[in-house]
């Protein structure tokens, strides 16, 4: 059985969040772990507290604490250095992971002779109830030609060999994930999905309406422009078409923003005709949202397609 590294990046999370998080690793089938927990805020006593409790009192833990806040890719980098894992595994510090998440993604990875696996998820609100279920491409084949339009692998569902995570992240604006997955698939690593919903993705309200998701769109249309064209995507560049968005588009996009999530809301209590009309809103407030879930669906299509040419 081969060492798995888990990386599970800590900042500001509530103790009891991060108690779930920790513990659905701990519980985990596949038992050949080492277990890094990243703790990015040195001046947070309850969660340093923690995770060294946590380091005492099973040898697969290891509490790293860092001198001074590094950043979601400094303290990733940081733990890549760490880990002796020939895999290396993403968790997040507000999910839940599946009791057989890293067996089945272990399992897939080696099935569909993959570089790197990402797998299906369940997405729960801050109180922990269910909002709705991710479905993605499975096979390299779709994968790949989804990323051309939208991030289809989920960062908190990444499994894979040690020699992928070599190149480490770079500081990209707002989606070093995107960067990393297409930067990837350009080096001929072969990325895919596990077909099993893997862990619960918390969305908080900060996810929901955080103030860089626009900048955070520019940056992903930079990164598919120039995946398209098979050219590694620059940070400078990036950095130049971010910069250069325009406020008031910036504030169009973050109310279409806020009216598709009162859609997703409403549909999910069954509210048809209140969620037909907050999608309305959403050409009127901004073309680059729509933009937006049109990415979105060509890049779920693939899975329809999948499943067509599969039966």
């Amino acid at each position: 059985m081969d060492l798995v590294s888990v990386l599970l990046p800590l900042y500001r999370e509530s103790l009891a969040v991060a108690q779930c998080a920790i513990e659905s690793i701990l519980r985990q089938s596949y038992e050949k772990l080492e277990i890094l927990l990243l703790l990015d805020d040195p001046s947070n006593k309850d969660l340093c507290d923690l995770i060294k409790s946590y380091a005492e009192s099973d040898v697969r833990v290891k509490a790293v604490v860092n001198e001074r806040n590094l950043g979601i890719v400094g303290n990733l980098n940081h733990g890549i250095d760490l880990s002796t894992g020939d895999y290396i595994c993403r968790m997040d510090a507000d999910d839940i992971a599946d009791v057989q998440r890293i067996e089945m993604q272990v399992n897939t990875l080696t099935k569909d002779n993959l570089d790197l696996v990402g797998g299906e998820m369940d997405v729960i609100d801050e109180a922990g109830c269910l909002l709705y279920s991710v479905q993605l491409p499975l096979s390299c084949k779709y994968v790949k030609q989804a990323l051309r339009w939208n991030n289809c692998v989920p960062h908190p569902t990444w499994l894979g060999k040690r020699s992928v995570f070599q190149k480490k992240y770079r500081n990209f604006p707002f989606c070093e994930d995107y960067d990393f997955l297409l930067r990837s698939s350009l080096a001929g690593e072969r990325i895919g999905n596990c077909g099993f919903h893997v862990l619960q993705y918390r969305m908080g309200s900060e996810s929901l309406s955080r103030s860089n998701l626009f900048k955070q769109f520019i940056a992903q249309r930079y990164l598919t422009s120039s995946f398209r064209k098979n050219t590694l995507p620059s940070i400078e560049e990036a950095w130049n078409e971010v910069e250069g968005c325009s406020s008031s588009k910036e504030q169009g996009y973050l109310k279409a923003n806020a009216a598709f999530n009162e859609a997703v809301a409403y549909l999910h209590n069954k509210r048809i005709v209140s969620a037909v009309l907050r999608l309305l809103k959403i050409p009127l407030l901004s073309w680059s949202y729509l933009d937006k879930i049109s990415r979105l669906a060509i890049a779920s299509s693939y899975r329809f397609k999948e499943n067509v040419l599969n039966r």
